[in-house]
């Protein structure tokens, strides 16, 4: 096992066999390690009743309806699926690969909701995009350029009235090789800002504010180049050298998308940046990704033109 058990498995393993977690680890197949979990909730199911479903339905925050409303929801997402011009829309499965976002994202399996078959429930959409974008990669030359709209779920704890335990992301991924100086992440940043940006403009928002960032410190001429376009764009760009959020998940170039509510609050809206995934998954130096993804649920909560 990698790091310190958790104290309640330590107490588990103390209280049974202390062999039990080696052997579902690591001593079981795959396959193997599945049909015993099925059988252990198939098993369990058997003893529950309708009051024990409505109970964890009532105080469970994962199965509880979303606050927002679903008829603002559906309006950002067709907003935000409509401007995504030269974006090919996918409908994501609910589900991923197990490990998917710990492999590709280097995010912690606790903050995973798991299942028992092998799979795990859908966190982040950018990172089944980019398996699907690493596929396509494979039978062409072509920049692969996907977006979708996903309700995800998180495990981790919240706090804010903008925090959900589940919720709606729109993602961009363009996967493509490398231009050579950058050009192809300089282009396709540029490009996933202007969207998040569009966007922010056509809910009504106010102006959005970007912040770019290098977090390996070695890339100051692309980020420069980024800033100058958007800037004569019209967006309100600004460097963010300290920026620690993101780093081990984005190597290098990054941004955020923020807006300011009627409160003075600082949104954040969106996110994204450069990663190696497709590197990884293709084995290839040469591919390239950038992922971007905005919450819908905030957009929809702050928007003042979606009624609620």
């Amino acid at each position: 096992m990698t790091g310190e058990q958790h104290p309640s498995v330590r107490r588990i393993l103390n209280e049974h066999d202390a062999g039990l977690f080696p052997t579902l680890t690591a001593g079981l197949s795959a396959p193997d390690l599945g049909s015993l979990l099925l059988a252990v909730a198939a098993e369990r199911a058997e003893s529950r009743d309708a009051s024990d479903v409505l109970a964890q339905f009532r105080r469970d925050r994962f199965v509880a309806p979303s606050p927002t409303s679903a008829k603002a929801l559906r309006k950002v997402a067709t907003i935000a699926t409509r401007i995504a011009g030269g974006f090919e829309e996918v409908e994501l499965a609910p589900l991923a690969p197990f490990g998917t976002h710990s492999v590709l994202g280097g995010i912690s399996q606790n903050r995973v909701v798991t299942t028992t078959r092998m799979t795990e429930v859908a966190a982040d959409p950018t990172n089944t995009l980019a398996l699907e974008a690493a596929a396509r990669r494979r039978d062409t030359v072509e920049d692969v350029r996907l977006c979708a709209v996903q309700r995800v779920t998180r495990a981790q704890l919240g706090d804010g009235p903008l925090t959900f335990a589940h919720f709606s992301i729109f993602a961009l991924v363009t996967a493509g090789r490398d231009h050579g100086n950058h050009q192809f992440e300089i282009g396709t940043l540029v490009s996933h800002i202007n969207h998040h940006c569009a966007l922010v403009a056509e809910l009504g928002l106010g102006p959005a504010q970007v912040t770019l960032s290098d977090l390996s410190g070695r890339q100051q001429q692309p980020l420069e180049a980024i800033a100058t376009v958007l800037s004569q764009n019209g967006i309100d760009v600004e460097m963010w050298p300290d920026r620690e959020a993101g780093i081990g998940y984005y190597p290098s170039l990054c941004f955020k998308v923020s807006v300011i509510d009627s409160d003075g609050t600082e949104i954040e809206i969106a996110d994204g940046g450069v990663t190696t995934w497709t590197q990884h998954l293709l084995q290839n130096k040469k591919e390239r990704l950038v992922i971007s993804g905005a919450g819908l649920d905030r957009l929809a909560a702050t928007s003042p033109e979606i009624p609620g």
